[in-house]
């Protein structure tokens, strides 16, 4: 079964004509049988081609890509095992529910189908980052920062006086904001960070640590004090991957890289043109 995911998403081999159509040479061999049901070669293609075959391929190359890059290790099932504790902690009565309405049977299906697959992910994050720190930093520019954001002036001067003066800036953040996001507590930021581009700027021009020395008032009418604690990522090097690891945009940039190394190749004109016309346009092979 699994030569044959390999087959149809990866390799749907055919001579070199430019609007080919893939044919099986044996659309009448038996793929699988449950009880009287019998699944045959071209049943399982004329689905995948009806379905939406963008998604469908992409994922499939992916879990293929997955699998031969990382081995569900007993660490792997460890940390799968480790993100169904917080998401059920997020969730709580509400857990399973919530998981058959994404299309889960169970918390087993779960762990197999998602949070096994994203310890994976994770895993080839860390080693891509590693291996391409320079660009990384470069295009996200990690920091260790404390932001606090408030929405009074003079409530945000009155604090940056304090921690001027030699006060606990989370501490201060805590016990003098009502936000929720950015309340003095020791966090990773990076260019896709949710923050305002005042701050943004702050951020990526700091060599060092710092603090700001006047309130920066942004265009969302609120105002902010910033310290930069750590501006140099080698030295928070594990944060910086557990942040990174969940940016969709690097996520996209690993995974073109891999279909690149593994030679992903579409020969199919109607697979080739549902992916270039689908969401997954962007891992869509030069023809």
């Amino acid at each position: 079964m699994k030569k044959l995911i390999v087959l149809f998403s990866l390799l749907i081999a055919l001579a070199g004509c430019s609007d080919a159509v893939a044919k099986l040479s044996a659309p009448n061999t038996k793929v699988l049988e449950i009880g009287d049901t019998v699944i045959t070669q071209g049943e399982m293609y004329q689905f995948m081609t009806s379905s939406d075959t963008s998604t469908l391929i992409i994922n499939m190359a992916k879990n293929v890509i997955r699998n031969a890059k990382v081995e569900i290790t007993d660490e792997i099932r460890e940390k799968a095992e480790a993100d169904l504790v917080v998401m059920k902690d997020i969730l709580k009565d509400d857990f399973l529910a919530g998981l058959r309405q994404l299309g889960y049977t169970s918390e087993e299906d779960y762990v197999e189908r998602a949070l096994i697959p994203l310890a994976q992910q994770n895993a080839m994050m860390k080693k891509y980052i590693e291996d391409n720190t320079d660009f990384v930093i470069a295009t996200y520019f990690p920091r260790r920062a404390r932001i606090i954001e408030f929405a009074v002036e003079e409530d945000a001067k009155e604090v940056l006086e304090a921690i001027k003066a030699g006060g606990n800036t989370e501490e201060l953040g805590k016990a003098n904001t009502t936000s929720l996001d950015f309340f003095g507590q020791l966090a990773t930021y990076h260019r896709d960070s949710t923050l305002p581009n005042s701050i943004k700027t702050v951020l990526k021009d700091a060599n060092g640590p710092l603090l700001t020395q006047e309130v920066i008032k942004d265009t969302n009418g609120k105002f902010y004090i910033v310290e930069v604690i750590e501006a140099i990522p080698s030295r928070f090097q594990e944060e910086m991957i557990t942040s990174l690891s969940a940016v969709s945009t690097l996520i996209d940039t690993m995974w073109l890289a891999e279909f690149k190394t593994a030679g992903f190749a579409i020969y199919d004109i109607n697979v080739y043109n549902a992916i270039k016309n689908g969401s997954q346009s962007q891992f869509l092979p030069s023809r």
